[in-house]
């Protein structure tokens, strides 16, 4: 079987490029934008085509001979910039893989932060984010595509995928290491997390047609919970099991939660209007970042790259200038509030912990060897 990843470059695709490369039966090639992209790839060895998916007659050339295509690329910019990008390669994926297998790597973030389990729904999900917002948009546009061009297009929402050297285990270990942190509800909520190796063996379920086409979560399976994904990055890197907050402050927290979770733009808007007003002279544009996220969807709709640079400049100079801002919520605290996300997940067997332990273990010791290693 030849496998296409597009958007090798990245740190999920280019671990699921050395996963499959190292797995029987499977060809595996890279597709990654530019030449400092593949650079990496090809020391390791990899098989790495540099192009553009974005056309579709480029498209056409670099997934000509591959039967299944995942998609790991994420276009980055401005609201307009991102949507024009993203549009482009989407239309470039479906025309590139006419009459096979499609797997689009989507985000539990399309749900919102934070998930909150009354007002969230699988099928019509309300994202709090542009960058939900976004792969909600990718998502819809992909399945109509996939219709047009017979693609069998599967759509698959990762959560929060962890491992060696990726972004949310760096967090996390941080976060273990941060002496005032301490972890709410008891870490009892489900982490929506993934391990990266289990993305993996998730996505060869689809491959191997064991699934059919559709939307799905991934997720570890079973669902692992925040205290456990923490005891985990703990005892990689040596550290004590995280406190816990008091019943007290869990109360005061569900309460919040109650209240902002899954709420409209506009409600967040309001509530956050009125937060600011209690803790003048806050800055109104860095107080209230929901209009921040308002002004980036309506420019998204708008896709005026000139005018985005204008309103842009404009507001960086409204922000930093003032030295009494408050601060913008962290998406790792707000997904340690979340419920589990809704819908049909995919099944597949998992990574055993004590593997999961040691490859971590392995990646914190190899950031602290002498004289270093490419990790």
């Amino acid at each position: 079987m030849r496998v296409a990843i597009v958007g090798a470059g990245g740190q999920v695709g280019s671990a699921l490029l050395r996963y499959f490369a190292n797995a029987a039966g499977i060809h595996a090639v890279g597709i990654c934008r530019s030449r400092v992209s593949a650079a990496r790839l090809l020391l390791e060895g990899r098989e790495v085509r540099v192009g553009s998916v974005t056309q579709e007659s480029s498209a056409r050339t670099l997934l000509s001979d591959a039967d299944v295509i995942i998609n790991c690329a994420l276009p980055q910019g401005g609201p307009a910039q991102t949507a024009k990008e993203n549009r482009a390669l989407e239309n470039g994926l479906c025309a590139g893989a006419a009459g096979r297998t499609l797997i689009h790597l989507s985000s539990v973030a399309v749900y919102g932060s934070p998930i909150v389990a009354q007002r969230v729904n699988f099928c019509k999900p309300r994202p709090t984010s542009r960058y939900g917002r976004e792969k909600l948009c990718s998502e819809r546009h992909l399945l109509r595509l996939a219709r047009r061009f017979s693609v069998k297009c599967s759509i698959v929402r990762l959560g929060h995928v962890y491992g060696p050297g990726l972004h949310w285990s760096r967090a996390l270990c941080d976060l273990v290491a941060e002496p005032d942190f301490m972890l709410p509800f008891h870490g009892a909520k489900p982490s929506n997390a993934v391990y990266i190796d289990n993305v993996a063996r998730a996505l060869g379920q689809i491959m191997a047609g064991a699934t059919d086409p559709g939307v799905y979560n991934l997720f570890d399976c079973p669902q692992t919970t925040w205290l456990d994904l923490l005891n985990m990055h703990s005892e990689a890197i040596g550290r004590n099991q995280v406190p816990m907050l008091s019943e007290e402050q869990n109360r005061d927290l569900a309460r919040y939660c109650a209240l902002l979770g899954g709420r409209s733009l506009l409600l967040q808007l309001a509530f956050e209007t009125a937060r600011w007003l209690r803790s003048l002279p806050a800055s109104f544009v860095q107080g209230v970042p929901s209009l921040k996220e308002l002004g980036e969807l309506i420019m998204g709709r708008v896709r005026s790259e000139r005018l985005e640079q204008r309103l842009k400049r404009w507001y960086w100079r409204a922000t930093c200038s003032n030295e009494h801002a408050l601060p913008s919520s962290d998406h790792v605290l707000w997904a340690l509030i979340s419920d589990a996300a809704p819908g049909p997940c995919l099944s597949y067997e998992a990574v055993p912990r004590t593997a999961c332990l040691l490859a971590l273990r392995e990646w914190w010791e190899s950031l602290f060897e002498p004289y270093g290693r490419v990790c």
